[in-house]
């Protein structure tokens, strides 16, 4: 993606992070961070960019899919509010292939 015309609306976008560990507690802020930057440098202006759905969860394994912040991100999905997740690595969506192939099913 490389234009704005091809984003959704700023409020139709989310950023997912997760982190497992407290140790790992400053990467949450670094995962958003580097979202919010790469949709800068895909056309999003700086008041567009506040409007980006942020969800968060810390001290959970990507192990499944039971994570509160990821189950309100799916329910937005669902519904249709949120059409664009972005997201550093997969690893922070699912760290099961089974999952994150049903995932990638249902956000398509």
């Amino acid at each position: 993606m490389k234009t704005s015309e091809r984003l959704p609306k700023a409020h139709e976008i989310a950023i997912y992070a997760r982190v497992s560990t407290e140790i790992q507690a400053g990467s949450l802020e670094s995962q958003i961070h580097r979202c919010r930057c790469r949709l800068e440098s895909d056309g999003l202006n700086l008041g567009a960019l506040e409007q980006v759905r942020v969800f968060s969860d810390e001290g959970y394994s990507g192990s499944n899919t039971e994570r509160p912040e990821f189950q309100k991100l799916l329910r937005c999905v669902r519904k249709g509010s949120v059409k664009f997740v972005l997201f550093t690595e997969l690893s922070r969506v699912s760290r099961s292939l089974t999952d994150f192939l049903t995932l990638m099913a249902e956000f398509d």
